[in-house]
This record gives C-alpha cells, structure tokens and sequence, in this order.
C-alpha cells in the first residue's frame, strides 16, 4: 500500500505545532482547576451566584459586575453543589473557555506571518494562565467580547451592521464587568465621536445604537424575573465606588505615590487603606481622568486623518491604547486592571520590536507581582464569611464536609507562599514593580504612536 500524498504530509506537518501549541496552553492552565483561587471568588459564587440559582437573576443583580457574569456565576454556583470540594473549579473552567476563544479572535485580527508569535505571547504564555486559571480573575470574557466586536468590524461587510454589532458587542463586555465600558466602551465612543467631527463619518451613530439595543434587550431580561427598570444604571453607580482609592493594590503609577503620601502622613496598612483629605482625593482623581482621556482623545484624532473611514485595525489600535493609558495612569486600579491592555497590544506586538520589548518587560512586571501577591492561589479553602447567608448555606456546609480532611493542596499554597514572600516580600517589591510598569506603560504609549498610520503615511 502506499503511503501518504506529499500534499497530505506537508498538511500534517503543518498542523502539529499548533497541536501542541494548544495542548501546551491547556497543560499549563488545567492545573490550576485543583487550587484554590483569590478572594473574590467567595463573592462570585458564594453570594452573587448562590443567589442567583436560588432567586434568579432579576432580584440577585446587583452590585459592580454586569448581568452576564451574574448569570455565569449563578451556573457557576449549581454546578458547585456536585463538586464541593473544587467549587471554585466552575467559574475557572469558564474563564479557560473565555481565553480559547481569545485566542482565536487574537487569530483572526493578527497578521497570517505573526500568528505563531500571537499563540506563544498569548496562550502559551505563563502571566495570562496564572491570571485566570490559577489565581481566578474574571478577565477573558469581557475581553473576548471587545474582540469579536472588531472580528465584526474587520469581517462584516455592511458598515452598519459591523458598527451596530461592535457596539452590542461592547455593551456585552461592560456587562460582563465594568472595565468593558471603561477601559473600551468609553473610548471606543471618544475616537468614533472625533471621526465623525473631523470626517462627517457615522459610525458613532450605529455603534451607540448597538449599544442601546444590547441594553434594552438587557433591561428586560431582567424587568421580566423582576428587577428594577434601572438595575443596570444602578449597577454602574455600584461599580464606580467599588474601588474608591487612588490605588486599590495597584500595579501602576499610583502605588508609588500612594506609598508616599502614606509615609509622610504616618499611615500603615495596604495602599487603599490611605486616608487623604477629600479634596486632594478629588483633585488627585480628576487630574488623572483628564491626562488619560486627554491622552486617548490625541490619540484619536491622529487615528482619523481627514476624509478616511475607521478601520478594525486602528479601532484595535485605540481599544489598545486606551485600555493601557487607563490601567497606567488612571487612578482606582487593581493589579489585574492591566490584562485588557496586555491582550489588545499582542497583535501589534508580534510583528514590531518596538512594540514588542516593553510588552515582554510588562509581562515579567506582572508575573512577579500575581506570585508576590497571590502565590499559586491563597492556603484557605471554606468560605467562613458565608457561613450565615442564606443562599450559600447549603453549599458552604457541603463544602465544609468535603475539605474537612483533605488539607494538601492549601498546605502547598501556603509553602509555595511562604517562599515566595521570603524572596519577594510585598514591600518594597510591589512598589518598585509599579515603577517598572509605569517606565513600560511611557514605552509602549511612545511605540505605539510611532506605530501609528499616520505616522506612516498611511491611511486609517
């Protein structure tokens, strides 16, 4: 018999490295399932999700995140009840899946010659599976849901409908967490509102009306099993004072200053803990929203040169300069804020070194910080806070039971922290660390004006 065709050989060939490719981002995320995660997994399952699966949706929505995740979380917390002793293990495996389909959006926006550079920065890529798999942050849905709206931007080809489902899209990713309106949805408008003032173009108009159609259809979900009208305005106000402080354990320029403040005002105690007197709050506050929305604005308007439509590719380009200026320099950020515009910047980065040095630096920057922070996950397994709220008590007894005896996994989390805390404590460490991410954040923004069209010549 003969053998296989050259043709088909050569297919093979090509296909094994992205094989292995895959199965190596899944060999290092699907570890994780077994440990335990951050705190705020508590939150997402034990009281968001529980009450969700036991009063639905409509008198469950609440506070900070959107009503996607609320209705991840709710399934999250059912699926909980069958496996007590990994009850985190749900909501991770749903951010797993949220980065598989990251990473095939990342696919289709990126150049055909640096897709192998996007599958290594991204999912092979040892930061982004500590951040979801491991440590539990709820980042790749939002972002995901950002992406697909460019994947429509660059794909569709009726203008108003790519535009329109960007925007519902959009709307999507903020309810799945705050940071999908501010870190995309906010912008995203800024840089179609300027291309429409410079160039006539309308776009904006069918992207807010994307927008506006994800939320009614949102509204009344929820007004059908019984929430208010205004659940989602509501829930925004929640999510603006989520994290009130000029650094909420940042990882940017604002921990460092924080730092100060507290040194010169004798205060200990983690950064958002500072206690500042409310104006210089306000002032510090709105000083910092005016340089990054400035910044974003400049930025746009060099992505619009005159009488040119708004492509995906300087739509991504924005989205990404955005998300990094916002995470850098904005106040009220946490240490997982700078995932969006890790992401974002990958296509751009693979193919220009400009782009790529102080991305790489970047990464490093955040891996140390997640390890100093979190170790690989926290040595405490029961939930004691939900012990006496009524949706979860089921589910905490259940889990009580099935960790009783069973102590490995936190006993190794502890001594890989121990570790780690004795080689990198938590200060002066995370403080130079945030220096370091600022020196990189003034890098990339540098590059990727340089990388912008304009400065090329060429059109948006």
């Amino acid at each position: 018999a003969s053998g296989p065709s050259p043709e088909r050989a050569r297919r093979g060939a090509r296909r094994w490295p992205w094989v292995a490719a895959l199965a190596g981002g899944l060999a290092l995320r699907l570890p994780g399932l077994l440990f335990n995660g951050m705190y705020d997994l508590d939150q997402m399952i034990l009281e968001w999700g529980a009450d969700v699966a036991q009063r639905g949706i409509g008198p469950a929505f609440g506070e900070n995140y959107g009503f996607l995740s609320y209705l991840a979380y709710g399934a999250a917390a059912q699926l909980a009840e069958a496996m007590p002793r990994f009850w985190w293990a749900p909501v991770k495996a749903m951010e797993i899946c949220a980065e598989l389909g990251v990473l095939a959006a990342l696919l289709a926006l990126a150049a055909p010659a640096h897709r192998l550079a996007v599958v290594a920065m991204f999912w092979l890529n040892p930061w982004f599976a500590l951040h979801g798999a491991w440590h539990g942050f709820w980042e790749g849905p939002h972002v995901l849901a950002a992406l697909l709206g460019v994947v429509c931007v660059a794909r569709v080809r009726r203008s108003w409908v790519a535009w329109g489902a960007l925007g519902f899209l959009v709307a999507a990713s903020w309810m799945f967490k705050p940071q999908g309106l501010i870190q995309i949805g906010v912008p995203v408008g800024i840089f179609l509102g300027l291309a429409l003032l410079r160039n006539g173009r309308t776009e904006v108009f069918w992207y807010v009306a994307g927008v506006l159609a994800f939320l009614a259809l949102g509204t009344a979900l929820l007004v059908a099993d019984g929430a208010h009208p205004l659940a989602i305005p509501r829930n925004a106000f929640t999510a603006a004072d989520a994290m009130p402080n000029l650094c909420n354990e940042c990882l940017n320029l604002w921990r460092p200053v924080s730092v100060l403040f507290m040194a010169a005002l004798g205060q200990e105690g983690p950064t958002h803990q500072l206690v500042l007197p409310a104006t210089l709050l306000t002032v510090l506050q709105l000083f910092a929203a005016a340089v990054t929305l400035g910044a974003i604005a400049v930025y746009a308007w060099r992505l619009s040169p005159q009488g040119a439509p708004p492509r995906a590719h300087t739509l991504l380009l924005a989205m990404a300069f955005s998300s990094l200026v916002i995470s850098s320099f904005g106040t009220m950020a946490h240490v997982n804020h700078g995932f969006t515009a890790a992401v974002l910047l990958i296509p751009f980065a693979a193919g220009d070194a400009r782009l790529r040095r102080p991305w790489i630096a970047l990464i490093a920057i955040s891996l140390l910080a997640h390890l100093t922070t979190f170790g690989v996950g926290r040595p405490r397994v029961l939930p004691e806070l939900y012990l006496d709220f009524d949706p979860a008590r089921a589910l905490v007894a259940g889990i009580e039971g099935a960790v009783r005896e069973a102590r490995e996994l936190p006993l190794l989390q502890f001594r890989v922290q121990r570790f780690l805390r004795r080689w990198l404590p938590l200060e002066p460490t995370l403080t130079v660390l945030s220096l370091g991410q600022a020196v990189c954040a003034v890098a990339l923004v540098r590059a990727l004006f340089a990388a912008s069209p304009r400065r090329r010549g060429e059109p948006a």
